[in-house]
């Protein structure tokens, strides 16, 4: 029995890769949130906490990028 090669179409694979984007999106922010939680005696300033979140927010907008994309 020979194997389906064909590629998914494009809808899934951008539905796929924006899955994958927020997936890695919510582990960093999990990981995120445990480095503050240990850290909890210090203070961080805006920037920092701006710093820290900023490429959460990038693959979070590439994610909704990629949904649009297969509109």
């Amino acid at each position: 029995m020979k194997a389906n090669t064909a590629a998914p179409p494009h809808h899934l694979r951008c539905i796929e890769a924006a899955v994958i984007q927020a997936a890695e999106a919510n582990d960093g922010l999990a990981m995120l949130l445990t480095l503050l939680d240990a850290a909890h005696d210090q203070t961080a300033s805006l920037e920092q906490v701006r710093c820290l979140l900023e490429p959460l927010q990038r693959k979070l907008a590439v994610a909704l990028e990629q949904l649009e994309g297969w509109r």
